[in-house]
């Protein structure tokens, strides 16, 4: 709901919004509520062109209707997907959808030593020999987090694989070491 509030103003034709979770959908239905009206059906759009679907992302077949979109962006979603339907992104997305432009993102494992520095500073307790390995994820449903070189890697293989193109670049807060920023754009 919070990236479509603020693709609104903008100058698009049609925001649609598709999430696995119900409740994700009504959440997001009840924050846009102001600028969305809902039909008989129980489709949620709105004169702005906002759409929100429940549904999956590796589903082509409920996907279709949205072939051809100009543009799909995955905000912090790869991590909670399960090895299958990361598999499945990639036809879906890419074959199916053909969008001209993807934007994904998905947190820098390599910052997470960072924030485990903060976290144990705050508490007083700092312990300098926290190793990658044990770093804990940063959401209890993330079934991974990638370092840069992993979420590169993968990107460059859907890339080549559905002829696309990409580019990579940091999000968020900078580390004062070698991590990286926080989270990563592919």
């Amino acid at each position: 709901g919070r990236l479509i509030r603020k693709l609104l103003p903008l100058p698009l034709i049609q925001v649609v919004g598709v999430d696995a979770l119900r409740s994700n959908v009504e959440i997001a239905k009840s924050a846009l509520i102001e600028e969305m009206e809902v039909s008989k059906d129980g489709s949620t759009t709105s004169q702005t062109g906002v759409v929100l679907l429940h549904g999956s992302l590796t589903d082509g077949s409920s996907l279709l209707p949205l072939r051809g979109v100009d543009a799909v962006v995955m905000l912090e979603v790869i991590e909670h997907m399960d090895e299958q339907h990361l598999a499945e992104i990639g036809p879906a997305i890419f074959d199916g959808l053909r969008p001209s432009m993807v934007v994904m993102t998905t947190p820098n494992f390599e910052y997470n030593a960072v924030l485990q520095h903060k976290l144990q500073a705050l508490s007083g307790v700092v312990d300098d020999t926290v190793s990658q390995q044990k770093l804990p994820y940063r959401d209890a449903d993330h079934r991974f987090e990638w370092t840069r070189k992993k979420f590169q890697s993968w990107c460059a293989s859907l890339s080549k694989k559905f002829n696309y193109t990409v580019e990579f670049f940091g999000i968020g807060r900078l580390s004062e070491d070698d991590s990286g920023p926080d989270g990563y754009v592919g």
